[in-house]
């Protein structure tokens, strides 16, 4: 039970972490040209999405029951993985 703990804990700083990215994102938007401005606010809208989801499936695996714990950790890896190339993908796009 620690283990999963010290897990979830780890990935909830990484989210704090994207929070901030995703906030430069929003003060370049508000910054940007009306073409531009469109592209920087659907960017946003897909990372708060796949964030909102991510906080989703760590609040369900905090929650769950030791045997499903290693199912929802393998498809929470990858979800993780997705979201961070996007975030990525965002802040090298919009450089």
């Amino acid at each position: 039970m620690k283990d999963r703990r010290i897990y979830i804990d780890k990935f909830t700083q990484q989210l704090k972490i994207w929070d901030a990215e995703i906030n430069k994102l929003e003060l370049k938007a508000d910054q940007a040209k009306a073409d531009v401005k469109r592209k920087y606010k659907q960017t946003i809208t897909e990372l708060l999405s796949k964030r909102e989801g991510l906080q989703n499936k760590l609040k369900e695996m905090d929650e769950t029951t030791n045997e499903a714990w290693d199912k929802l950790k393998q498809g929470f890896e990858k979800s993780w993985q997705d979201m961070s190339n996007a975030v990525k993908n965002a802040i090298s796009e919009f450089k």
